[in-house]
């Protein structure tokens, strides 16, 4: 079954949706930016290739005007997170893609620093999702780090 979204068709009434032929791929304020964009090239290419069919249109459209409702209960970061996993999950599991993506635990972590003080958020370490690893925390607080050049991020963290 492959994920019924408005990336394959259109949803307004008299308006031209290109059969289904036309891939919209974007979002914006997503949590997931690059793992998001790479399922969805993925998808569109398993569409293209004939790996996926679409639903019909009725289907398509359906699912869309329950995605638009659904989104009218995202009313805080947490379950935009919980939304926007969800649907990582749905297009994964489209493209039997089975390695772990599921950051939310990780993004609400994140968010807990930006609500505690919006200027130190950025000086957190995080475990990473695939290695176990823990970052290093950078020595120079973000928001007194003027030196956004890979060198000189290097050269601040030597030794940590």
């Amino acid at each position: 079954k492959a994920v019924v979204s408005t990336q394959s068709t259109g949803i307004t009434e008299g308006k031209k949706d290109a059969d289904g032929r036309l891939f919209y791929l974007a979002m914006q304020n997503q949590e997931y930016s690059f793992t998001m964009f790479m399922l969805q090239a993925k998808w569109a290419v398993s569409v293209i290739k004939g790996i996926l069919q679409v639903p019909e249109r009725e289907v398509c459209v359906q699912e869309a005007k329950r995605m638009y409702a659904d989104n009218a209960n995202i009313t805080d970061p947490i379950k935009e997170v919980d939304s926007q996993t969800e649907y990582v999950r749905q297009i994964a599991g489209d493209l039997n893609y089975t390695a772990n993506l599921d950051c939310s635990q990780l993004f609400r972590e994140w968010l807990s620093h930006k609500y505690a003080d919006i200027t130190t958020y950025r000086d957190h370490s995080h475990v990473s999702l695939h290695t176990g690893a823990v970052s290093p925390v950078h020595p120079v607080p973000w928001l007194y780090c003027f030196d956004d050049s890979l060198k000189g991020y290097v050269n601040a963290c030597d030794g940590v």
